[in-house]
């Protein structure tokens, strides 16, 4: 997380919906440093140290994102599996963003379908 903070600086941005992700994995202790970056003092979700978290999905992408996650999820996934991926790609598009990190290969593979859909 170092050096991509050093890379990125203040151009990083994560949606909310990858802020909960990433704190709940950080219940684990394999993932337990990543609270140090994601919470601010204050514990707050939303006022995360670094990355500093997006506004909300603007009115108009939440149909999109609602059918995406809908597309998406599986039975057996929990509530929430694949949001952030989607999130991320919505607001990307919207926010007209030259550079989006997903580790997730559907993820990846996402902002071709929304951009060329």
């Amino acid at each position: 997380m170092g050096a991509l903070r050093e890379y990125l600086g203040s151009r990083a941005r994560i949606t909310r919906e990858v802020e909960r992700e990433l704190l709940r994995l950080a219940e684990r202790d394999a993932f337990a440093s990543l609270v140090e970056h994601l919470r601010s003092q204050a514990g707050e979700m939303g006022k995360g140290a670094w990355p500093r978290t997006t506004k909300p999905l603007p009115d108009g992408l939440k149909a999109d994102f609602t059918n995406l996650l809908a597309l998406k999820h599986t039975i057996g996934e929990h509530d929430w599996a694949h949001s952030g991926e989607i999130a991320t790609v919505l607001i990307a598009e919207h926010r007209g963003a030259d550079l989006v990190l997903i580790d997730d290969g559907w993820g990846r593979a996402l902002p071709k379908a929304v951009v060329c859909g």
